[in-house]
C-alpha cells in the first residue's frame, strides 16, 4: 500500500508542477495562435494519461516496463510543454509586450527540469527501476536555480527590465 500512496504523490506533484509551468507560460502569452492551441491539445492528451501511466507503475514498481511507461509519459509531456514555450519565444507577438529577458531565460529553464529529470529517471530505470524515481528531486534543484541561471546570463538589457521584474538592478 506504501509503494502505491508514495507512487500517487510523486504523480500529483508532477502533474502541480506542469500546472505551475503551464500557468507561467500563460501569465506572460498575449495571444495564442491555432499551433499554440493545437499544442496545448497535445499537451493536455498527455496530461489525462498520467493517471493511467500512474497505476501501470505502482502495479508494476520493481518491473522496467512499469517505471518506464511512467518516465516516458512524463518526458513526453514535459517535452511538450517545452515546446509550447519553445514556440511562444520564437514568435514574439504572441508575448505579452513588456516581458524581460530575465523572465523568458526563468521559465525556459523551469520549464527543461521536467523532461530533463524525467530523460534521468528513463535510463536510471535501467540500472534500477525503483531508484529511478529519485531523478525526480532535479526539478526541485532546477526549480531553484532558475533565477540564479536568468541572472548569471544576463545580456545588456533596458534600464526597465529590472523595474518590470521588480528587481534590484545588477551593476
Amino acid at each position: 500500500m506504501v509503494p502505491k500512496f508514495i507512487g500517487y504523490f510523486l504523480a500529483f506533484a508532477l502533474l502541480g508542477i506542469l500546472l505551475n509551468s503551464h500557468w507561467r507560460q500563460f501569465q506572460n502569452i498575449a495571444y495564442a495562435d491555432w499551433v499554440l492551441y493545437f499544442i496545448n491539445i497535445l499537451f493536455l492528451s498527455f496530461v489525462v494519461l498520467v493517471p493511467f501511466a500512474t497505476t501501470i507503475w505502482t502495479t508494476y514498481p520493481d518491473t522496467t516496463a512499469g517505471v518506464l511507461f511512467f518516465h516516458c509519459v512524463m518526458f513526453i509531456t514535459g517535452f511538450i510543454l517545452y515546446a509550447n514555450w519553445s514556440y511562444v519565444k520564437r514568435r514574439k507577438h504572441l508575448l505579452k509586450k513588456d516581458i524581460a529577458m530575465r523572465t523568458l531565460r526563468t521559465i525556459t529553464f523551469r520549464t527543461a527540469s521536467l523532461p530533463i529529470a524525467s530523460a534521468l529517471a528513463i535510463a536510471l530505470a535501467f540500472v534500477s527501476p525503483p531508484i529511478s524515481n529519485v531523478a525526480y528531486v532535479l526539478i526541485g534543484i532546477m526549480m531553484e536555480m532558475a533565477p540564479l541561471h536568468a541572472r548569471s546570463r544576463r545580456q545588456p538589457l533596458d534600464v526597465d527590465e529590472d523595474k518590470r521584474q521588480n528587481m534590484p538592478r545588477a551593476v
